[in-house]
């Protein structure tokens, strides 16, 4: 019955509309604003002055981005909410009654905008259950920890009920406090590991063309584990790094695989989180030569308007045979398009079971393994159509998953993420042990292909890889 609601009434458009909803209820940046504000005016069904409660938003909006929502913040907690707790307006009732509104909130939203589609492209109801059992346990700057989402749009809606006058003694120190919190946090949070440069002179093509396939949230550490027996094989005659790539701060899908794009940090290339409006602003591989994109959704979110990009529907075909139809549409172009020299794809199903059941779950471990063998039937097909000849692959990923969503590089389990280079003119058996970037898969892939580097990458060229 859903499949026919589905065939009959989804199409593409439906699709982009729905998850930049979704992105919008799930990227932290915005939540708390949504349930922050919600909470306050369940609370407070009276009247309000506007032009407080706008100098409050726009204030506790500031504090809250200088710390990115990063834990930190909460370590300095007991100080600025002192002086909170002191003002003449917040009682331990209210307290108790907007915390509680909030909590019905969370579960709400976690389960209406993450739960139910999660649900419906998994085909599996219980997920939205499982999410919110995970989210208790994660630690984590996003929707997903129960703690941190909790804790920011309570907050908020705190500040909001309280209205902290800074002409007031404890309104100030509240505001000071609060401010030199966030300041500290911003200088402490983690950076984007960033190579050294080295990006030689372009001399001429190596490989006519060039296959990138990321597997999506894989963690290093679980790739291992895993035991994959193709990519395992595979590393004889590839370049690897056993230490795997770092990814980006922040390690999100979006930012993440825009830094692989562009070969620079989410805060130069403007796509900082997976919500709406994050488009590349810098160039990238795709403006400098012929490109086509394979992906779900998220992928048109962050492209440009004149990439060619394919977009598998996750709700439509289901999340376990939609990297199947990917893959094939990029054996029948690789087949038909001479004029394209890069091809990148998105193997998304890994991420998505790693959000839904975790990364230490049965299902993530099964989805790396099924992973594994779409890409060593990929190259089985590639060698049957003799298409190995001036071609080189690239496996990697974007970033790897702490339970069930994103640490922002908290964990070494999201920061660290496999990444194999093959083909022609690329050295077999190849250990790579200095510490690297997914910044520098942008220009190596450059470098391979003969091209100019992206305008703003930074990093260094994978020369070791070259034959």
């Amino acid at each position: 019955m859903i499949r026919k609601l589905i065939d009959r009434f989804y199409n593409e458009n439906i699709e982009d509309m729905c998850t930049r909803l979704l992105y919008f209820f799930n990227t932290i940046d915005t939540y708390f604003m949504v349930a922050g504000m919600a909470s306050f005016f369940l609370y407070c069904r009276g009247s309000f002055n506007i032009i407080h409660f706008l100098i409050i938003s726009v204030s506790v909006l500031l504090i809250f981005k200088v710390a990115d929502f990063y834990p930190l913040f909460l370590l300095f907690s007991p100080l600025y909410l002192f002086f909170l707790f002191r003002t003449v307006s917040l009682s331990l009732v209210s307290i108790i009654i907007v915390s509680l509104i909030n909590l019905g909130l969370f579960v709400f939203i976690q389960f209406s905008f993450m739960g139910i589609p999660d649900s419906i492209v998994a085909r599996d109801p219980t997920i939205g259950i499982r999410k919110i059992w995970n989210s208790v346990f994660t630690i984590a700057p996003t929707t997903v920890s129960l703690s941190m989402s909790l804790f920011f749009s309570t907050l908020y809606s705190l500040i909001l009920v309280a209205r902290p006058d800074p002409l007031d003694v404890n309104g100030l120190l509240f505001w000071v406090t609060i401010s030199i919190a966030a300041l500290i946090t911003f200088y402490f949070r983690p950076k984007s590991f960033v190579s050294d440069n080295f990006k030689p002179e372009v001399k001429g093509r190596i490989a006519d063309k060039v296959i990138v396939l990321n597997i999506d949230g894989c963690r290093l550490d679980r790739f291992y584990e895993a035991k994959l027996p193709f990519l395992t094989a595979l590393q004889n005659v590839s370049t690897y790094f056993p230490g795997g790539l770092q990814t980006v701060y922040r390690a999100l899908t979006n930012p993440a695989f825009a830094s692989i794009l562009t070969g620079t940090v989410p805060k130069v290339h403007g796509v900082q989180s997976n919500n709406v409006g994050r488009e590349i602003r810098v160039e990238a591989l795709p403006d400098i030569v012929k490109t086509k994109l394979y992906g779900s959704m998220h992928v048109k979110h962050f492209s440009k308007k004149k990439w060619e990009a394919k977009i598998v529907s996750l709700p439509t075909h289901g999340i376990y045979k939609s990297d199947n139809i990917m893959l094939e549409w990029l054996k029948e172009d690789l087949l038909s398009d001479d004029g394209t020299r890069l091809f990148i794809a998105d193997i998304s199903e890994s991420d998505f079971l790693g959000h839904a059941y975790g990364s230490e779950s049965d299902q993530y471990l099964e989805s790396l393994k099924r992973a594994d063998d779409r890409i060593g039937q990929f190259f089985k097909w590639l060698s049957e159509n003799n298409l190995f000849e001036k071609t080189v692959v690239i496996i990697c990923s974007d970033h790897g998953i702490v339970r069930i969503d994103h640490s922002y590089l908290l964990f070494d389990a999201e920061k660290y993420v496999p990444f194999l280079i093959t083909g022609t003119g690329i050295k077999k058996d190849n250990p790579i042990g200095y510490k690297a970037s997914i910044m520098d898969i942008a220009p190596t892939i450059s470098y391979l292909l003969g091209i100019k580097y992206p305008a703003e990458s930074n990093g260094r060229v994978f020369l070791d890889a070259v034959a």
